[in-house]
Formats: structure tokens, C-alpha cells, sequence
């Protein structure tokens, strides 16, 4: 009788395969949520400066701060393409935001307060005109709605 040899991995060693695989997936997984709300961070946080230069101009230029997209000064929410105005078109200010981003703006005289929010993350970054360094908050859950900020 000829005995022909079996070529092939036995079961333990698939398991044993799977099994390190599952690890280095949980290893792995955890790490690029973390990446990917460092990354919408990042982008609130752009948009918000890129708003504050903005704001700043315009303030160079007209001695008051606008709301976004309102005269009244009152605090409004924006999502897509922000316009500062004072009720004159040839005066308007377009800055377009990156994608998911909230911001909210409060505006009175010589001071402003912005808030800035990526739809997947909980972190809220505002910035004032007294205090122009970006300050964050962590909200319960990332799905919070982002409430405006009050001007000091």
C-alpha cells in the first residue's frame, strides 16, 4: 500500500491564523477611529481660524463684526458657504467651509464669539475676541447640536 502525503494546513493552524488576525483587527481599529476624529478636528479647526481671519478683516475694514449671513448681529448656523455681510453685497466676505463642518457666530459691536463642529465628532473649538486661541469642548455624543456662542 502507497501512503501519499497530504499537503494542506491542519485546523489548529487556521485557528491559530484567525485568531492573530482578530488581535491585530482589534489592535488596528480603535486606532484609526482616533485618527479620523483627530481629522475632522482638524478641519473644524481650520475653518474656524480661517473664519476668524475673516472676521478680523472685516473688522479692519468696517470697525464692527458682522454675524454670518445676518445684519442684526444675532448668532446663526452655517454649513457649506459662509457669507459675512453687512447688508452690502460689495462688502460681503465668502468663505466656503470644508465638508460636514457647523459653525456658529455671535456677533455685537466690537466683539464676536465662533463656534466651530465636524458633524462626527464631539468636540466643539470657539474662539472670542478677547480670547483668540481656540478653546475645545467635549460634548456627550458626537450627534449634539452645536449651540451658538454668546459674544463677551
Amino acid at each position: 500500500m502507497h501512503l501519499r502525503k497530504e499537503k494542506g494546513f491542519t485546523l489548529i493552524e487556521l485557528m491559530i491564523v484567525i485568531a492573530i488576525i482578530g488581535i491585530l483587527a482589534a489592535i488596528a481599529i480603535p486606532q484609526f477611529n482616533s485618527y479620523r476624529v483627530k481629522s475632522y478636528d482638524a478641519a473644524a479647526q481650520s475653518d474656524l481660524h480661517n473664519l476668524q481671519l475673516a472676521y478680523e478683516s472685516f473688522y479692519n475694514d468696517h470697525a464692527a463684526y458682522p454675524a454670518i449671513g445676518s445684519t442684526s448681529g444675532t448668532a446663526s448656523k452655517s454649513s457649506g458657504t459662509v457669507t459675512l455681510g453687512d447688508a452690502t453685497a460689495a462688502n460681503d466676505v465668502s468663505i466656503t467651509l470644508s465638508n460636514n463642518v457647523e459653525v456658529f457666530s455671535s456677533a455685537k459691536g466690537a466683539t464676536y464669539a465662533i463656534a466651530a463642529k465636524h458633524t462626527a465628532s464631539a468636540n466643539v473649538f470657539t474662539v472670542t475676541s478677547a480670547v483668540t486661541a481656540a478653546v475645545k469642548t467635549t460634548l456627550a455624543t458626537p450627534a449634539t447640536a452645536l449651540t451658538a456662542p454668546t459674544a463677551p
